[in-house]
């Protein structure tokens, strides 16, 4: 099992930095929709023919789970590997690991089991089949200086320099107020003041289409749902235990 293992990690690495050489980063655009939710079918039906074989089993799936999420610990703890996202090697790991959980989902069906490994796998799928969807626009504006979100009028109306809150009028003269860790959302998009020049009085907003980040929520919720029902799944099996 272990030689299979690292046969399978030793040839998704040499591919990722073969690729790697020859395209460079990853084009996100070139995977936008229908392409991502395309290869996430194929993945998926790919797992589940291969459901019953040894990809499936607990030494693979713990080993390239792992793998991924040491990966990702450091590409966001880590501000040197942040570039690597969009590597060849990283996304290729990722789809390796979103094929092995698939695989494990199809092959047992404890409920408890299944919870917590669909939520992470949504979790995962939203960000990352998700990436390719988003979308980001810098918007230089000036006191009570209208502009378009969704081609929908929003006025910005001025930024608060001591709470850094930047006040915006929608078209059905709403206010919205959007601060760096709390976007304003309109029509889809999340507004946030990215920053601000007193000297020229102007803002910068950056206005971010994330259409799959209810997936990611979705996918949260269901591993914190799992995580509230354990306790109770082990108090079940204590008292089984002793009457």
């Amino acid at each position: 099992m272990w030689r299979r293992i690292s046969i399978v990690q030793t040839a998704v690495i040499m591919l990722g930095v073969i690729l790697q050489l020859l395209l460079g980063n990853i084009q996100l655009a070139f995977f936008a929709f229908p392409m991502n939710v395309t290869l996430m079918v194929l993945v998926s039906v790919f797992a589940y023919y291969c459901c019953k074989t040894w990809v499936s089993g607990i030494a693979f799936s713990i080993t390239i789970i792992s793998i991924w999420l040491l990966l990702s610990l450091c590409l966001g703890l880590f501000p040197i590997f942040s570039g690597y996202s969009r590597s060849w090697i990283f996304v290729l790991q990722t789809l390796l690991m979103l094929f092995v959980l698939s695989s494990v989902i199809f092959r047992r069906h404890d409920f408890m089991f299944f919870i917590a490994h669909f939520g992470m796998l949504v979790a995962v799928s939203g960000g990352f089949w998700g990436a390719c969807d988003q979308t980001s626009e810098q918007v230089l504006l000036k006191d009570n200086t209208q502009f378009l979100v969704s081609n929908k009028e929003c006025t910005f109306l001025k930024f608060d320099k001591e709470a850094q809150v930047a006040y915006l009028l929608t078209d059905k003269s709403d206010t919205l107020t959007a601060a760096v860790n709390h976007p304003a959302y309109y029509k889809g998009r999340d507004i946030y003041p990215q920053t601000y020049n007193a000297e020229h009085n102007v803002c910068v907003l950056l206005v971010v289409f994330q259409p799959w980040k209810w997936v990611e929520y979705a996918g949260i919720l269901l591993m914190l749902i799992w995580a509230m029902l354990v306790p109770f799944k082990i108090i079940n099996k204590r008292r089984k235990r002793y009457v």
